[in-house]
C-alpha cells in the first residue's frame, strides 16, 4: 500500500511539473501575442486607412522631379513647373469635383495610407536621386510620404506612387492653365 501511495505521489508531482511548465509556456505567448497585437492594433488609428467615400476636406499636393521643383497642389490650387535652367513657373490650378473624386479613388486603390515599402536594392542606385514628397489631408489630419526614387530597380509600392503621381501629373498637363507654361530651358546633367 504504501508503494502505490509513494508512486502516486510522484505521478502527480511530475504531472504538476509538466503542467506548471505547459503554464509558463502558455503565459510567454500570450504575453507576445499581446504584445504584437497591440503593436499593430494601433495602425487604423494612424489614418492607414482610407474611408469609403471622400471627405470634404480630402486635398493632397506632390512634389516632384529634380530637386522637388515641379508641384501639383490642391491646398493652395497651384501647379508649379521646374523650367530648369530658366527657374520655375506657377499656374493656378482648380480640379473639378469628379477629378478630385476619381484621384481619391486612385489613392484608395492603392491604398496610399497603408504601409508601405520603398527600400530597393541599395547595392545599385541612380545619381542624382530623386525623390517624391507627397502631403495628404482627410478628416482633419495631415500625413506626409515620402517616395525615395534612387534605386535602380523601383520597389513595387513605389511604382504604384509613380503611377498615381503621372497619372495626377497627365489630369493637369490637359488644362488650360498648364499649356499656358513655357517650356524648360536647358538640362540636369
Amino acid at each position: 500500500m504504501y508503494r502505490i501511495v509513494t508512486d502516486f505521489v510522484q505521478i502527480r508531482d511530475r504531472n504538476d511539473m509538466l503542467t506548471e511548465e505547459r503554464m509558463k509556456l502558455v503565459s510567454m505567448i500570450l504575453i507576445a501575442a499581446v504584445l504584437l497585437t497591440g503593436c499593430t492594433s494601433a495602425l487604423p488609428d494612424e489614418g492607414n486607412s482610407m474611408p469609403e467615400q471622400m471627405p470634404g476636406d480630402f486635398a493632397f499636393s506632390v512634389h516632384f522631379g529634380f530637386g522637388g521643383k515641379n508641384a501639383i497642389d490642391s491646398f493652395r490650387g497651384i501647379v508649379v513647373k521646374d523650367l530648369i535652367s530658366a527657374g520655375t513657373a506657377e499656374a493656378s490650378l482648380t480640379f473639378t469635383n469628379e477629378e478630385m473624386a476619381s484621384i481619391y479613388e486612385k489613392m484608395k486603390e492603392i491604398d496610399v495610407l497603408g504601409p508601405k515599402h520603398f527600400a530597393g536594392d541599395s547595392r545599385c542606385t541612380r545619381v542624382p536621386a530623386g525623390e517624391d514628397t507627397w502631403k495628404i489631408r482627410m478628416n482633419g489630419k495631415e500625413r506626409t510620404i515620402r517616395v525615395p526614387l534612387q534605386h535602380c530597380v523601383t520597389p513595387k509600392d513605389a511604382q504604384q506612387m509613380i503611377d498615381l503621381r503621372n497619372w495626377v501629373l497627365n489630369i493637369v498637363k490637359e488644362k488650360d492653365a498648364y499649356k499656358t507654361l513655357p517650356e524648360a530651358e536647358g538640362g540636369y546633367e
